[in-house]
């Protein structure tokens, strides 16, 4: 299916949803697919993965099927099987953080036996998670790089105290 029958299939639907949430959701999943001028095309389209029949020509499918599986305004559409199709036996609505846990970029952290993206851990303890990654990769083990205290003088204070104490030796 190309652009020009995606547009197509939009003009004619008279569901009056036109402006709703999960309107949106059905045209970015299937432009995600179809549409190769798409950034995230590669990640999806670019793949393989495709929309079931029934969902790509109607909205109306793609909204009874929402309506019956939980769909409200704070969820976001998922895919099961992360290198599966959209079709209704591998969908499902989960919270946003649900689907940042879910993204094939996603950096889990085990501590104590407790596995968590790093986000969770360093808001879990304070800390940016910038600061985390930074210290995982200078070769920091998980730990420390969770648990030990950020450094509390600026980085042009300590170049200065430095300084300070070479030069009084």
């Amino acid at each position: 299916m190309n652009r020009s029958e995606i547009r197509k299939t939009d003009w004619r639907t008279k569901h009056g949803h036109a402006n709703s949430r999960l309107y949106q959701t059905w045209q970015d999943m299937k432009q995600r697919c179809y549409n190769p001028k798409l950034r995230n095309y590669k990640h999806y389209g670019e793949r393989g993965i495709s929309v079931c029949i029934e969902w790509r020509n109607s909205f109306e499918e793609f909204s009874n099927w929402a309506t019956q599986n939980g769909y409200n305004d704070h969820l976001v559409l998922d895919r099961i099987n992360n290198d599966g199709n959209y079709q209704p036996d591998n969908c499902q609505f989960i919270t946003p953080d649900e689907n940042k846990r879910k993204t094939r970029k996603s950096r889990y952290l085990t501590i104590n036996g407790v596995c968590k993206i790093v986000s969770e851990w360093a808001r879990e303890y304070g800390i940016k998670k910038e600061v985390l990654l930074g210290r995982l990769k200078r070769g920091w083990t998980e730990i420390d790089a969770v648990t030990r205290p950020v450094n509390k003088y600026c980085k042009t204070e300590r170049y200065y105290q430095q300084k300070h104490l070479k030069i009084n030796k």
